[in-house]
């Protein structure tokens, strides 16, 4: 299968060739480093390497958030990234001084700029603060107690201005007050008192809601400070605009700093690694995995920087755990997303890629169900592969969207949908495509459904299959018959007698051969005799499972016909505005979005939905997950594409 054996490598060399090694297996790309396991190799390579070149790759992703609103150039919405080799991304080390110069630059503005930020919110709510308190005409230093008199401003509830009003009265001669300004729910009021009775008024103003202004740390008037701050904020908005001009001025070295953050990149990753690496005084042991294929050129990646080291290889010893290394055709490549999204599979099992993409091909097809979907889903995947190049997770799945889309136009046609439209009520110039129609699934429901259990059926037997394939490789040619096998007896047996006559009736003899197999081996590792029959009973009931798991292929049957009633409404809706020709417009952005967004939800739908039939009802026939995944040291970097 696609699963490639695993070897242990050891590379010891001199301490002085440890970086151009390190950088030699990055830019090979083939070797997973581990932690060191030679107990006596006790002296550790210290951190502070990797802690500079962290605090440097920081100070650059800074830099570079600083910039990217100042950055007005437009970029290409559909682009690959640059190729780049490991001699050019080493070349970006002259980038170094300059742009961290700049770097550092960059960091002393945004102080200032923070600074004028917090001083301009600070004098702003200043402003805020006193600004109800504007109609006073004095000097806030003209508050508190003095030798006869004490005076205050404050606010009040509006509901408490008439007894504020009696309090006054009562009071007449030794207190007075004047309303600054009233609001919806409160009012302004200055307060002036003997000393005599200030104690008195106060404690009864507050059981009125009187909140008394905060006015320690102000001694002008509320006019004098309103003015003095709007006057700051106007000279700090006039610094704050000459600092993003000075910002703004660094944004033609974005390119040299992405290229320097992508140095810096590929370094970290080096030096992250070096940290597992075992270490004496004068050298160096590394230890990790590659696979089988990749010996001669691990080898030849260390003999090219180092002439001292040394570079070993062996087998895993039994026991010793190790990741799971997988090669595929590169058609079965993208649809190592599927499984990725999984597990990974066991190092000792097999790798289903290859024999699940041809179903999760057919199934996505079966779904989405519209030729002329299919059509834009393969161009357009299609492109934006051969226009971005995209790597990881995300260009595997654009890849399985791309040949989904092949899938669907292939069936689309044979069920004779196109965007919607029947093939017979296409133009004259398409008419040749009816030639390609097998039926169409709207007006042959139960054809459909019947061919979809049946692809159903097809792969949960072909899943029990590669089981048996599995046990029988592993010499186990009893388990493969017990428990594989009996079941494929049963299952196609039961097939079989549907039809009835001759053929029926040994079908039903398969079945049965099938279910005594079952019944009487099922239960093989009990101990007892009844405990085997109750095992073999039990195991009987499994049959309502595959029962279930064939079933859950009416889900294509259910996808495909929502495509089609989806589409046939949006044409519907917008056939009835083309009978005007005002109308024509809102017609045509009818038929644009909706279909767009069929294609989406569909398209959505059916890779969801074809995962889930191969998880579920495919892998758990003989799918073995719990592998480590195969993670070797490369150069990922964000702005660039690594090549060899």
């Amino acid at each position: 299968m696609a699963i490639i054996n695993a070897k242990r490598v050891t590379v010891i060399g001199l301490c002085e060739d440890r970086p151009e090694v390190v950088k030699s297996l990055q830019s090979l790309g083939a070797v997973q480093i581990e932690a060191n396991t030679f107990s006596d190799v006790d002296v550790v390579e210290t951190t502070e390497g990797v802690t500079q070149t962290e605090q440097r790759l920081a100070d650059i992703k800074f830099a570079l958030t600083l910039l990217k609103p100042y950055d007005e150039s437009k970029k290409p919405f559909l682009e690959a990234k640059p190729a780049i080799d490991q001699k050019g991304l080493e070349a970006f080390k002259e980038l170094e001084r300059k742009q961290m110069i700049a770097v550092d630059s960059l960091k002393e503005l945004s102080e200032e700029l923070n600074w004028a930020r917090a001083s301009i919110s600070r004098a702003k709510n200043l402003i805020l603060q006193v600004e109800p308190y504007r109609n006073f005409d004095d000097t806030f230093s003209a508050l508190g107690t003095h030798i006869y008199t004490s005076a205050t401003v404050g606010v009040m509830p509006i509901e408490n201005k008439d007894a504020l009003i009696q309090l006054m009265e009562e009071n007449d001669g030794l207190a007075s007050y004047e309303i600054l300004e009233e609001m919806q729910d409160t009012f302004i009021v200055f307060v002036l008192t003997h000393n005599d009775i200030t104690h008195e008024i106060k404690t009864t103003l507050k059981t009125l809601g009187f909140s008394e202004a905060k006015y320690e740390q102000f001694t002008d008037s509320p006019e004098g400070i309103i003015d003095a701050h709007v006057k700051e904020i106007a000279a700090l908005s006039e610094k704050k605009a000459e600092i993003k001009m000075q910002i703004a001025a660094f944004v033609g070295q974005i390119p040299d700093m992405e290229r320097l953050e992508d140095y810096y990149n590929a370094m970290l990753q080096r030096e992250r690694a070096a940290l597992s690496f075992g270490y004496t005084k004068n050298a160096f042991v590394l230890e990790g995995w590659t696979d089988e294929h990749s010996q001669e050129a691990v080898q030849k990646a260390v003999a090219e920087v180092s002439e001292t080291a040394i570079v070993q290889f062996r087998d895993p010893i039994e026991g010793e755990s190790y990741p799971t290394i997988i090669e595929n055709p590169k058609l079965a490549r993208p649809f190592e997303a599927i499984t990725e999204m999984y597990d990974t599979p066991s190092a000792g099992g097999i790798d289903p890629n290859l024999l699940m993409a041809p179903f999760y091909f057919i199934v996505f097809g079966m779904m989405v169900s519209d030729a002329g979907y299919g059509l834009v889903l393969a161009l357009a995947c299609t492109f934006i592969l051969w226009k971005t190049k995209p790597a990881g997770m995300f260009g595997k799945i654009l890849g399985v969207v791309a040949f989904g889309g092949v899938s669907t136009l292939i069936w689309g046609a044979l069920f004779g949908g196109w965007f919607g439209v029947s093939v017979e009520n296409l133009p004259k110039a398409l008419q040749f495509l009816t030639h390609l129609k097998w039926f169409n699934p709207m007006e042959e429901p139960l054809t459909m459904l019947a061919l979809c259990l049946g692809i159903g059926t097809f792969q949960v037997l072909f899943g029990l299959g590669v089981a048996a394939g599995i046990n029988i490789k592993r010499h186990k040619p009893f388990a493969a018959l017990f428990d594989q096998v009996s079941w494929m007896l049963v299952i196609i047996g039961l097939l079989a007698m549907l039809p009835g006559g001759i053929i029926g009736k040994i079908g039903g003899y398969t079945a049965l051969a099938g279910a005594g197999l079952v019944l009487l081996f099922a239960g093989r590792e009990k101990k007892s005799i009844i405990g085997k029959l109750m095992g073999g009973l039990s195991a009987l009931y499994g049959a309502t499972g595959y029962l279930s798991d064939i079933l859950s292929y009416s889900r294509i049957f259910g996808m495909g016909l929502a495509t089609g009633v989806i589409a046939l409404v949006f044409n519907t809706i917008a056939g009835m505005l083309f009978g005007k020709w005002f109308m024509i417009p809102f017609a045509v952005v009818i038929l644009v979005v909706g279909h767009v967004f069929n294609i989406g939800i569909n398209t959505l739908g059916a890779y969801v939905h074809s995962c889930r039939l191969q998880y579920i009802e495919y892998y758990g026939k003989f799918f073995e997950g719990g592998g480590k995944t195969f993670r070797p040291l490369r150069t990922d970097i964000k702005h660039y594409r690594f090549e060899k």
